[in-house]
């Protein structure tokens, strides 16, 4: 079993690297090669942690601006394609969506505990909106203040066959 060190110095990948690491997990064939953890869960040492754990580890994936390229090479989705169809953030709004079901960008923030609607916009949002995973409420006023977002019956068929 290859042990995987999920790195980013960029806090606000927190959730993106969560996202990696229990996708590892939970994919039936990854957790039988990988054995994903987290900066955040290895004890803090003097050393730089590529230093400490590079040698018991193999490799280290280490997220910066484009997570999605990271997550594509460990799920083997190279070829043809940077991005894999459904990225981490969009897969934890679809699921967040599945269990509260409607809800605007202030809710989702705050249940996603993000602070940065263009963030949640970006990376969210807009990837699931592009994908047909969620929906607007309001499809023709964009920008209204009562607009929320629900899972399609796209998104509820994906995330049927996404479960481990």
């Amino acid at each position: 079993m290859l042990r995987i060190f999920i790195s980013s110095v960029q806090k606000e990948f927190a959730q993106e690297r969560a996202a990696l690491r229990d996708y590892l997990r939970g994919d039936a064939l990854m957790r039988r090669f990988f054995e994903p953890f987290l900066f955040e869960d290895v004890p803090a040492a003097d050393r730089r942690a590529d230093e400490v754990y590079l040698d018991e580890v193999g490799f280290i994936v280490t997220l910066r601006r484009k997570p999605e390229l990271a997550f594509a090479l460990v799920g083997g989705q190279v070829a043809g394609q940077a991005t894999p169809p459904v990225t981490p953030p969009v897969e934890v709004l679809a699921r967040l969506l599945e269990q509260a079901g409607e809800l605007g960008n202030a809710e989702i923030r705050t249940r996603l505990g993000l602070k940065d609607r263009t963030h949640l916009r970006e990376r969210y949002v807009g990837p699931a909106l592009a994908e047909g995973i969620i929906e607007p409420t309001v499809p023709d006023k964009p920008n209204s203040r009562l607009q929320k977002y629900r899972l399609t019956a796209k998104g509820r068929t994906w995330l049927e066959g996404a479960k481990p």
